[in-house]
């Protein structure tokens, strides 16, 4: 996926966050929810499980966009202290298949709050 630094024509959705950007999709393992080409919205708050969300590695430039199937609200951010890392599970749908990781190697998460077709 690459990140998109001039959304060209699209504008973003009534509501949104004045944070809120946009990252075009490359890809189609979210299809058909979210196809190659279309551009996610995204804003900088917590997503909840089955939202789209925008996962940050340390370390790494690009992000993925996935289904989250965690519950974050309790164990995002980390706390500074802990020895425990929890794992965040997420999902595609193209093939379904469910991924793992612990949450120590994530920088940020952006919940996707709206996708825009490049049928449009």
């Amino acid at each position: 996926m690459k990140r998109s630094k001039n959304l060209g024509r699209v504008a973003l959705p009534t509501g949104a966050s004045s944070k809120a950007f946009g990252l075009k999709v490359a890809g189609s393992c979210l299809a058909p929810q979210v196809n190659d080409g279309d551009t996610v919205i995204a804003d900088p708050s917590l997503p909840a499980p089955g939202d789209l969300a925008v996962f940050w590695f340390k370390g790494h430039q690009m992000p993925i966009v996935k289904i989250l199937m965690t519950n974050l609200h309790r164990l995002w951010p980390l706390h500074p202290k802990s020895d425990v890392v929890p794992l965040c599970e997420v999902e595609q749908s193209n093939p379904r298949k469910r991924f793992r990781f612990s949450l120590d190697k994530i920088e940020r998460i952006d919940r996707v709050s709206h996708v825009v077709s490049n049928q449009s």
